[in-house]
């Protein structure tokens, strides 16, 4: 690999892309292949995979970097040792594509993005629109190409994939690695706190490909964004961004104080009134959350099929959500480390 050349003009030498994964076999390989016309330089960093990740990523050029198996993995810890490790390769970087190692990265979209930063000093991130590549493999990767699409335009927070400015990340060290979830979105409020603005663009960034089959993926995966919620809004939840309360109190209502109310009122159904209350607050409670977020859909232009698909797993989610929130406080109060919850 040559060394970056440091220019102030728009140039592929002054940009990088670090991918994250474990176990992504052929995945990794379609994702490098998109980016390698994209970026000067490659990194690829590797959590512990027992498939041929590393020498995918070697016979691609890529610089592979191996976490210490004697410490937790978490995505954050990843994406921080890849941006290091490829500032010191090649120190005059501009800005680093972030990508997790299940997705693709459409043509085009690393050099589009670098120019949006460079026309904008305030911009530290630019996103552009995520698909799911197989949306109709099953209902749960349907769900993830709807949650994917969000509007162009100023944003608060980012996900996995992102074009980030070099000096936003050195602002403020990178992600925080303790995090198990949410990470992206932390580092944003950290990075707010130093003026810095992001952004989601109309174009194509990418495809993700899930590969989610079963319903305890989805489960699994609703119960890590409520733990995420809980402990997004311990970090900096008295801040100005109120970051994660919102989502928080919602799952509290109604993942927790909802079902736990309606239970509640059924044991002392000894009483016909707490009987016919318990029969009542429940279903009654979410038919209203339902006809919410159904609307919501429909109002961003989704099917009335796809609106209502959403919005009952939506319902169902804040049950796990509330799991999730039950373990972040439990881990506290006990003064142990949340583990990865993997999905």
């Amino acid at each position: 690999m040559k060394n970056a050349v440091k220019n102030s003009c728009r140039t592929i030498d002054s940009l990088a892309a670090v991918v994250i994964g474990r176990n992504e076999g052929e995945r990794l390989t379609k994702c490098l292949h998109s980016l390698a016309p994209q970026v000067a330089y490659l990194v690829y960093v590797d959590s512990g995979s027992t498939d041929a990740s590393c020498e995918i990523a070697r016979k691609l050029g890529a610089d592979v970097v191996n976490l210490d198996l004697t410490r937790p993995f978490t995505a954050a810890r990843a994406r921080n040792a890849g941006y290091r490790r490829a500032l010191e390769l090649f120190s005059d970087l501009y800005s680093i594509m972030f990508v997790d190692g299940d997705c693709v990265i459409s043509e085009g979209f690393v050099e589009f993005g670098d120019e949006r930063l460079r026309k904008n000093a305030q911009l530290a991130i630019v996103v552009g629109q995520l698909r799911e590549q197989f949306p109709d493999a099953s209902v749960y990767n349907r769900l993830c190409d709807m949650e994917w699409r969000i509007p162009a335009g100023q944003i608060s927070e980012c996900g996995g994939n992102a074009l980030i400015r070099v000096q936003a990340l050195l602002d403020v060290d990178g992600y925080r690695e303790d995090l198990i979830a949410g990470e992206e979105p932390e580092m944003c409020v950290r990075m707010s706190g130093y003026g810095w603005m992001f952004e989601c663009v109309d174009q194509e960034m990418g495809f993700h490909d899930a590969r989610m089959t079963k319903f305890s993926q989805w489960w699994k995966r609703m119960v890590r964004c409520g733990h995420a919620y809980a402990e997004g809004a311990a970090l900096h939840g008295q801040g100005p961004t109120r970051h994660y309360v919102k989502q928080l109190k919602s799952t509290l209502f109604w993942g927790i104080a909802v079902p736990v109310g309606a239970v509640a009122c059924l044991a002392m159904s000894v009483f016909s009134v707490w009987l016919m209350v318990g029969f009542l607050v429940w279903p009654l409670g979410w038919a209203y959350l339902f006809r919410k977020v159904r609307s919501y859909r429909l109002a961003q232009g989704d099917s009335p099929n796809h609106a209502r698909t959403y919005a009952g797993f939506c319902v169902v989610g804040k049950l796990a959500n509330g799991i999730g929130v039950i373990k972040y406080y439990w881990n506290r109060f006990m003064g142990r480390r949340s583990k990865i919850i993997e999905y």
